[in-house]
This record gives C-alpha cells, structure tokens and sequence, in this order.
C-alpha cells in the first residue's frame, strides 16, 4: 500500500487541551488522538506530523499498539496534520 493511499485510509480524532500555567504567564498544549482505518481499527506503527509552516516547526509521533499519539508542550498556533 502506497503512502498516499495509506494516508487516506486514515480518520484522526484528536482532543486538544490547553493548559495554562500562571506562575509562568506562559500557554501550552497537548494534542493527542487515535488513529483508525475505514473500518474502525486501530493503527499502530503510523507516522502522525504536526507542523506550522509561518514557524517552520515540525513533530513526528508514532502511534503505539493501541493507534495512540500525543504532542506535548505545544505553543498556541494553527498547526496541520499529516498521517502516513
């Protein structure tokens, strides 16, 4: 299977917490998902990218044996995932 269609088989939820911390007077957050296929199974050993272009900041996480991801320590932005 191809990158691109394995990518597409793909269905991403994702939970993005934001978690201030006063002391500091700084923002951060954790993102972190499941990935599945069309057919609701989970998907381990996938490479899950977040990136922000305007900061040419990228993270890659792979998923564990349960298809789970999880970004930490992540400054407020607009970021774009990519699964392969």
């Amino acid at each position: 299977m191809s990158i691109s269609i394995f990518s597409k088989l793909f269905i991403i939820s994702a939970i993005v917490l934001f978690n201030s911390v006063a002391f500091s007077q700084t923002s951060t957050a954790s993102l972190s998902g499941t990935v599945l296929d069309e057919q609701g199974s989970v998907v381990s050993g996938a490479n899950v990218v977040i990136s922000d272009s305007a900061k040419s900041f990228e993270r890659i996480a792979t998923t564990n044996s349960s298809g789970a991801f999880v970004f930490t320590s992540l400054t407020p932005s607009s970021y774009s995932i990519k699964i392969s």
